[in-house]
């Protein structure tokens, strides 16, 4: 019922907004209008240190889409690289087996839950942010990993091309097996590291440019 309406409403609405190139797409296929507008950036509570003290972040609910055992996977995979998992309890079953397999990892740090104008620090103490969800839209995440000048790994989210157009960090295509070899490839190369991190800085800095996406929304709104 929740998804027929949403889609009733979606249809006999004025005005869209797409966040990304597929979105824009799909609107297209069924012959609905859209205009392109992409988040704004809130101002930072604090500068950004600079001191990366963690190989590896993941940050995301505890949801099936979300696949945080995948990122267990990888954790046991390179014991001699350090961790981080954000990870608020949601579906409650997953989340206690997530939990208990979290605690026999050493090179873990498992944290339920951190309030939202402190998570920004955790990005910025990142070398790489890590994304294994099945699908996603536009991930804030990956905005946060930018402000945070953290690289991108994702196993299966590439939303219109980000990795190649930015180059801001390696894209696994759905294997595991190659993205456990992209993370230690990644973590094993300064130079490249610090490359794919300014990628991922210039990507927020060029696609989420709060005047531009201000009056793209405006402008939405002036053609309407």
């Amino acid at each position: 019922m929740r998804g027929g309406l949403f889609e009733w409403g979606v249809a006999k609405c004025d005005l869209r907004y797409a966040m990304t190139e597929h979105q824009r797409e799909l609107f297209a296929k069924r012959g609905w209008n859209c205009v392109m507008y992409r988040n704004l950036i809130l101002p930072r509570v604090f500068e950004n240190e600079g001191g990366k003290l963690v190989d590896f972040l993941w940050v995301s609910r505890c949801q099936p889409v979300k696949r945080p055992h995948v990122y267990l996977d990888l954790v046991e995979a390179l014991p001699e690289r350090s961790f981080e998992m954000v990870c608020p309890r949601e579906d409650v079953g997953l989340w206690e087996s997530v939990a208990s397999r979290a605690k026999k990892l050493a090179n873990l740090r498992f944290i339920e839950k951190v309030p939202y104008h402190e998570i920004q620090s955790h990005y910025d103490a990142a070398r790489v942010f890590v994304n294994t969800s099945e699908w996603e839209g536009w991930p804030n995440s990956f905005i946060q990993a930018g402000l945070g000048r953290t690289a991108l790994l994702s196993l299966a989210v590439n939303p219109d091309g980000i990795f190649e157009r930015f180059g801001l960090g390696c894209f696994a295509e759905g294997d595991l097996e190659k993205l456990k070899a992209q993370a230690q490839a990644m973590i094993g190369g300064a130079a490249g590291l610090e490359r794919m991190q300014e990628g991922c800085a210039r990507f927020v800095a060029e696609m989420h440019d709060n005047a531009k996406e201000t009056e793209a929304f405006l402008a939405g709104l002036r053609d309407f």
